[in-house]
C-alpha cells in the first residue's frame, strides 16, 4: 500500500483495491456488456443477483417492483435481458406483468424469470415467447446459464463454460 506523509500535512494513504474472481473466469468484451434488468422485492436476493451478474461482466440495473421496472423500461437506458421475479409483494404476479409490458415496449428484451413458489400451468401460460425459468432457491452458475444463453447480443463474449458449470452436489445454494 503506497503511503505518503509530510511535515506538518498529516497522512495519505491511497488504498487499492484488487479485483476478485471469486472462482470465476471474467469475460473478455469485444463490445459493451449486455444490460440486465433486475426486479427483485427481496433486498438481499436482489444484491446477491446484481453481484454475481456484475461479477461476471454484465452492466446491470435494479428495481424493487413493479413501478420502478417499467420507469427503467420506459427509459433510454439498454436494456438486453430482464431477470424478475414472478411475485413482487405489491402485484402477486407482478413478474409477468413486467415482462408482458417489457415485450411491448422493448421487442428484442429477452426474459429470465425467478420464483420460490411452485409455477402453476396458468403461470406458464403467462411466460412470454422464449423466455426461462429459474426456481428459487438458484445458485450463481444456474444464474450464469440462463442469462448466458443469450451470449450473442452485440457481440458479448459471455462468461466461460467453466464458470456456469454446475459445482457438484456439497454446493449449496445461497440465494
Amino acid at each position: 500500500m503506497p503511503r505518503e506523509s509530510r511535515l506538518d500535512a498529516g497522512q495519505a494513504v491511497a488504498i487499492w483495491f484488487l479485483d476478485r474472481h471469486y472462482g470465476l473466469e471474467m469475460p473478455m468484451k469485444n463490445s459493451i456488456a449486455p444490460s440486465i434488468l433486475v426486479v427483485e422485492d427481496e433486498l438481499l436476493v436482489l444484491m446477491l443477483t446484481e453481484s454475481i451478474l456484475m461479477e461476471a461482466g454484465y452492466e446491470t440495473f435494479t428495481a424493487s417492483d413493479v413501478s420502478q421496472a417499467l420507469a427503467h423500461l420506459r427509459s433510454n437506458v439498454d436494456i438486453d435481458v430482464l431477470f424478475t421475479d414472478i411475485s413482487l409483494r405489491s402485484v402477486a404476479n407482478g413478474g409477468l406483468a413486467i415482462a408482458r409490458k417489457a415485450v411491448r415496449l422493448r421487442p428484442s428484451i429477452h426474459v429470465v424469470y425467478a420464483s420460490a413458489r411452485p409455477v402453476t400451468d396458468r403461470m406458464r401460460n403467462g411466460f412470454v415467447q422464449g423466455s426461462r425459468f429459474l426456481a428459487k432457491p438458484y445458485r450463481q452458475w444456474q444464474v450464469l446459464a440462463a442469462v448466458g444463453q443469450w451470449d450473442h447480443i452485440e457481440g458479448y463474449v459471455a462468461p466461460s463454460e467453466k464458470a456456469m458449470r454446475h459445482p457438484g452436489p456439497n454446493h449449496r445454494p445461497f440465494i
